[in-house]
């Protein structure tokens, strides 16, 4: 899976692929893990990036905004607003 990095973002190309919560939870792992090793701020939680990821699926699987939810950008810092849509779409 490709994933780039950025000092503001960590975009994960075809991010609809992840289809477990082990996967999700794997990549996101080394997502932080890389951002650490890179000296990149990392001001999110791991539960954050997952949540996102989730949403991103679902959306995906509902077939909405399919060019933009097929992959995911995990920005650094995030809204708080933003994080609570993640988080009911992650359910």
């Amino acid at each position: 899976m490709k994933i780039t990095y950025t000092k503001n973002c960590t975009k994960i190309y075809d991010s609809y692929e992840l289809k477990t919560d082990d996967s999700i939870k794997e990549i996101v792992l080394k997502i932080a893990t890389t951002r650490m090793i890179k000296y990149l701020p990392q001001t999110r939680t791991e539960k954050s990036y997952c949540n996102e990821i989730k949403a991103h699926n679902r959306l995906y699987k509902w077939g909405l905004f399919k060019d933009h939810t097929k992959h995911t950008d995990l920005e650094e810092p995030i809204s708080k607003f933003k994080e609570l849509i993640y988080t009911i779409l992650s359910i």
